[in-house]
């Protein structure tokens, strides 16, 4: 006999061709656990095992920023509320995704659909949904940050092709703005120099310079996804201080949070863009519509009525307020 024999013992197949099985002892009396198994008195029962917990809701790629950034953005507070997010906008440390999900937060604060309060049964209820809109929102947010260009002109000087006006409600300034690249190019590459952390803007119509930040957030939510220079947000944020300075000197306490969204939450009009870009005091003149289908005595009575217009007011900016479309000769 060998010496593996005489230490192993054998495992017979009781039935050829089956997985051999060892022998196990007979059951016991005191046998708790399994049936033909003897118990061990050293063994304890085992308490039962505790009721697994509902499955975790998945967090998503935005969930995931909200959750970590929610006691920064919040205060310290339960819930993130819409004047939370709007100074986040406008807060430098918010950079790459927190960036973006900052912008989705903005969104979500001015949508007809929600406009509440954030808070962790909000972020919970969103995940347990499966609904994807606040991070297909988030994806566009960091399009548009990934899309903007770090250049202030890329083509070297100021371009109508730079503008887009995006989300914010200032076509009022946008006008101005385009107006003043279309006619004086060179003077609006004179408004804008660069700054170590920005850039500073001296508007002719404003009586000191103004000093812009732009920050990731602004850019992420404020941005139109194309690749622009920053020359229109530049200046659109410079405007928006002004805009904000206006209302504290008219009495207004209002705290906007980011000056770029008190354009929109303050009603703005042409002729302040107007006098901000030219230095000129602007007029409003108002014409009556004469229908699609004016005789020649009524467009030159139009005209005539802006040539005189033109020539009282020589040195003004000249805004022409109409209450429906104006024609002429058949165009308008």
């Amino acid at each position: 006999m060998s010496m593996t024999d005489s230490v192993i013992s054998p495992i017979r197949s009781s039935t050829p061709g089956t997985t051999p099985v060892r022998p196990r002892p007979a059951s016991s009396a005191t046998d708790t656990f399994s049936p033909g198994v003897a118990a061990d008195p050293s063994l304890k029962r085992l308490p039962p095992l505790p009721k697994a917990p509902p499955p975790a809701s998945p967090t998503t790629a935005f969930t995931k920023v909200l959750r970590d950034n929610f006691s920064r953005w919040s205060q310290g507070k339960a819930m993130i509320t819409p004047l939370d997010v709007y100074r986040e906008l406008g807060n430098p440390a918010n950079t790459g995704d927190a960036a973006a999900g900052v912008a989705v937060l903005a969104w979500l604060s001015d949508s007809c659909d929600h406009g509440a309060p954030v808070n962790l049964d909000t972020i919970k209820a969103y995940e347990a949904s499966g609904k994807t809109d606040w991070d297909d929102t988030f994806q566009q947010a960091k399009g548009n940050l990934q899309a903007q260009s770090p250049d202030l002109m890329p083509s070297g000087k100021p371009e109508l092709d730079d503008l887009a006006q995006g989300w914010l409600s200032d076509c009022f300034d946008m006008s101005a703005i385009g107006a003043m690249i279309a006619l004086h190019p060179d003077q609006v590459f004179k408004m804008v120099s660069r700054t170590d952390d920005g850039y500073m803007v001296t508007f002719p119509g404003w009586k000191e310079p103004q000093h812009v930040v732009l920050t990731d957030a602004e850019q992420a939510y404020f941005g139109t996804g194309q690749p622009k220079g920053r020359l229109q947000m530049v200046l659109e944020k410079a405007a928006a201080q002004i805009q904000v300075e206006r209302a504290r000197a008219a009495g207004d306490t209002q705290d906007f949070g980011d000056p770029l969204y008190a354009l929109s939450a303050i009603p703005g009009y042409p002729s302040n863009g107007i006098t901000l870009m030219t230095g000129h005091q602007a007029v409003t003149c108002g014409i009556r519509a004469t229908g699609p289908n004016p005789t020649p005595a009524q467009s030159d009575t139009v005209l005539s009525h802006l040539r005189q217009d033109l020539s009282d007011y020589q040195g003004h900016s000249l805004m022409v307020a109409t209450s429906d479309d104006v024609y002429f000769g058949g165009r308008h």
